[in-house]
């Protein structure tokens, strides 16, 4: 209801102001200063050169599409699909914050021992998990099972960024860390977001489409095939 999404909206804002402020007490030196002052389009061309920072462009627009492209869709189908209440919803949204601070604390340990490429296929696999989860799971199953996705989902997203970020310190200069940084920024996130966001909003219309209409979680599964086809 209304005090549900009042709550989540101050809850986010609160976070948003401690974040900030966190921010704020990052000691920049002279020389990142220095880089992020230099115009970005002069150096799109040299950048796209280097075959590793095209690898990393690419790596994570594929990374950050999956995650669009499964994470949202879990929510979706955890209150169309099981007709799940406005409050099992915010548990359930809970849970993944709960987990996802978990999986920070815990993805250092891991990243050193096996490495950004390893951590890259980790990513991968957690989210064709989350998509064979949804793909096989019956249409009666107690609530607590669904927590699993949810649970899973924001490890994906850590790992990602974790392997990604150490693959970059690894492969790129330090002198065109910045301008990079900012280019793969734009490449990841922007151009991935949108093409994440069409690609799984015509997925999903295509699946209504050929889904059995009494079956209100029949939809969603053929979503995830496809997801999983990809």
């Amino acid at each position: 209801g209304v005090w549900v999404l009042f709550s989540v909206i101050v809850t986010g804002t609160t976070l948003g102001i401690i974040s900030a402020q966190i921010f704020r007490r990052i000691h920049e030196t002279g020389e990142i200063k220095k880089n992020a002052q230099q115009p970005l389009i002069p150096w799109i061309k040299p950048l796209l050169k280097d075959k590793y920072i095209r690898s990393q462009i690419l790596a994570g627009m594929s990374c950050n599409i999956v995650s669009i492209l499964t994470i949202p869709i879990c929510m979706l189908t955890l209150k169309k699909g099981l007709q799940a209440s406005d409050f099992t919803g915010l548990v359930f949204s809970i849970f993944q914050f709960l987990s996802a601070i978990v999986s920070n604390l815990l993805i250092s340990k891991i990243a050193d021992k096996i490495g950004s490429k390893k951590l890259l296929t980790l990513c991968y696999l957690l989210f064709y998990i989350i998509a064979i989860f949804w793909i096989i799971m019956p249409n009666s199953i107690p609530i607590y099972l669904v927590v699993i996705p949810f649970i899973i989902a924001p490890w994906g997203n850590v790992v990602s960024t974790v392997a990604l970020s150490q693959y970059f310190l690894e492969t790129v200069p330090k002198q065109h860390q910045v301008n990079a940084s900012m280019l793969i920024a734009i490449g990841t996130g922007a151009i991935s977001g949108l093409i994440g966001m069409f690609l799984g909003s015509i997925l999903l219309k295509i699946a209504r489409l050929f889904a059995d209409e009494s079956n209100n979680l029949a939809p969603y599964k053929l979503y995830f095939i496809a997801i999983l086809i990809l």
